[in-house]
């Protein structure tokens, strides 16, 4: 859909975009924040801490936070086999359907039946 909008922008404010939005909404963001919620668990749990047990941060790295040597590999271990977990979860997606179309390469329409496009 990025693809789709990058050619067309007017695309993500009319009916398609519209549609793409409330399909996201309704089946990805939920899934997505489940798995950011725990993914932050993990890199907390792994964290060093201060003499106080206050998180120590670290804006440079990506993760947010500094580790010791064993936390960053079991910090890496465990995000890794989280996201094994979420890759192979399979959930049902609820389609919004999209009643008026913009002009769509053959590949587009194929590639959002199901979900956008019924």
């Amino acid at each position: 859909m990025a693809n789709i909008i990058k050619r067309d922008p007017m695309i993500e404010r009319g009916k398609l975009g519209y549609a793409w939005t409330r399909f996201v909404d309704k089946n990805v963001s939920s899934f997505q924040k489940e798995y950011n919620t725990k993914i932050l668990s993990v890199r907390i749990e792994n964290a060093l801490e201060d003499e106080k047990k206050a998180l120590i941060r670290d804006s440079a790295d990506p993760r947010g936070f500094k580790y010791s040597k064993q936390g960053l590999k079991k910090c890496i271990e465990e995000e890794k086999k989280l996201s094994d977990e979420f890759e192979n979860t399979e959930i049902e997606i609820v389609p919004y359907f999209c009643k008026s179309l913009p002009d769509l390469k053959e590949e587009e329409i194929e590639m959002l039946k199901g979900m956008v496009i019924e």
